[in-house]
């Protein structure tokens, strides 16, 4: 009689382990290719809108991004995160936020900082409030630029945050990115806001994938996250060929 238990447990453990660890790479993302819509983001003391083309990633149609533009004289203006970035940020020392940011006028001459992002929780009612974390990317810039690719630790620890001690990052009731740094116009624009782990693998499949063009399966990230998925199923299942064969 054949034994197959080992094999259909073994091979339904690692299944289960890289589907799992496949969906967390990205726990939540904009990538604000659906315009109009602006995935859930809102602005204060500022216009949104989303153009539909000119993102960060091709900038054809259909590559939007959000345009924040401020309001003459407006002060705190700023662009809110939608309910998917709230929540839980004290086991999240191991992700890391990136966007995209571009400054289209910075309303003023001189030296201007590149936008960074503040996290608000506790009993903060509003995204004034006090107990909050902020990180500047300490980028300077001294008119227009291109897209720039900015990555936050959500090491609390780490470079570049400015805590308050009464911050609680298992509450985070608002997230925000800074719109409104300056007395005069600000235009500024953001595109592919993720939270994600750090993938060691995705370098490489990106890389190989654009060889063959934004339109093929090949260059798509299912493909790139199916192949992660199959190796290792693949392995285990060469394995117990070997096994029975001895």
């Amino acid at each position: 009689m054949k034994k197959v238990a080992p094999f259909i447990s073994t091979s339904f453990f690692f299944l289960i382990f890289f589907v799992v660890h496949a969906g967390a790479i990205t726990p939540v993302e904009s990538d604000f290719n659906d315009p109009p819509d602006l995935d859930g983001w809102s602005c204060v003391a500022g216009s949104c809108t989303n153009p539909g083309q000119g993102g960060a990633s091709t900038g054809d149609v259909g590559d939007g991004f959000l345009r924040y533009e401020d309001y003459l004289g407006s002060v705190q203006g700023d662009v809110l995160a939608p309910v998917e970035y709230l929540g839980d940020y004290s086991t999240a020392e191991n992700l890391f936020l990136e966007y995209d940011v571009k400054v289209f006028n910075p309303g003023q001459t001189g030296e201007y900082q590149v936008p960074g992002v503040a996290l608000f929780s506790g009993s903060a009612t509003n995204y004034l409030g006090t107990e909050h974390a902020t990180y500047g990317p300490g980028i300077f810039v001294t008119g227009p630029t291109d897209w720039i690719h900015v990555q936050v630790p959500l090491d609390f620890s780490a470079e570049g945050w400015n805590v308050r001690a009464d911050f609680d990052p298992s509450s985070v009731t608002f997230f925000r990115f800074a719109g409104d740094m300056v007395e005069g116009i600000e235009i500024i624009g953001y595109d592919n806001v993720v939270i994600a782990e750090p993938c060691v693998y995705c370098g490489v499949a990106n890389a190989e994938a654009s060889s063959y063009g934004s339109n093929s399966l090949i260059a798509s990230g299912v493909t790139n996250e199916l192949t992660l998925i199959l190796i290792p199923i693949g392995a285990v299942i060469f394995l117990q060929v070997l096994r029975r064969k001895r």
